[in-house]
């Protein structure tokens, strides 16, 4: 099978992530598997390579991304969702498909790591937050998932430091109560 031509992997408007995939952007890229990584708990057994070879093999072909930085949050979206994905099974194989509720102090301490069916019930808000205030939900999976500064979240985004640290503390609040209702089972 040829290599695709440049005409096929380029979108003229946009960033060539396989042309752009440097030893550079693949360090920024291990770097955000290992910052999503961190939160799980020690006996996770995928690794961030692999985890970056997944993001990519579910990411190759696209040719949509504007900039280097659309390319790299669709790949902290794409690593969120294997992992949470892969954590779903793990649950599903070591407890017959019943997930364990945790206290919602995880929101506290999101940047630490929690047990692997606390990120599932995370995930699970911010799919549902997600439906109500997108934004929102960007700043949460950059901070929780990406494991950026409120002034990184505020580059990458394009919005001021004072709307992420706005939005970061009303989507703490909202997943709180969110978390709260799920342990509830309302």
């Amino acid at each position: 099978m040829a290599p695709p031509s440049d005409t096929e992997n380029r979108n003229d408007d946009g960033f060539d992530a396989e042309k752009n995939l440097t030893p550079e952007m693949y360090l920024r890229l291990k770097k955000l598997a290992y910052k999503q990584m961190s939160t799980l708990a020690p006996q996770t057994i995928l690794q961030p390579t692999i985890l970056v070879h997944e993001a990519w093999m579910k990411m190759a072909g696209n040719d949509f991304w504007k900039t280097s930085n659309h390319f790299l949050a669709t790949a902290t979206t794409t690593m969120r969702h294997i992992l949470i994905d892969h954590l779903r099974k793990k649950e599903r194989l070591r407890h017959g498909g019943d997930q364990q509720k945790e206290n919602s102090e995880v929101l506290e301490s999101l940047s630490h790591s929690c047990p692997e069916h606390c990120l599932i019930l995370i995930n699970d808000g911010i799919t549902e937050l997600e439906t109500c205030d997108p934004e929102r939900a960007a700043v949460v999976v950059e901070r929780f998932f990406g494991g950026l500064s409120h002034t990184e979240i505020s580059e990458k985004l394009g919005m001021s430091k004072r709307t992420v640290d706005r939005h970061w503390a009303a989507a703490k609040v909202w997943l709180f109560r969110w978390m709260n209702n799920a342990f509830r089972g309302d």
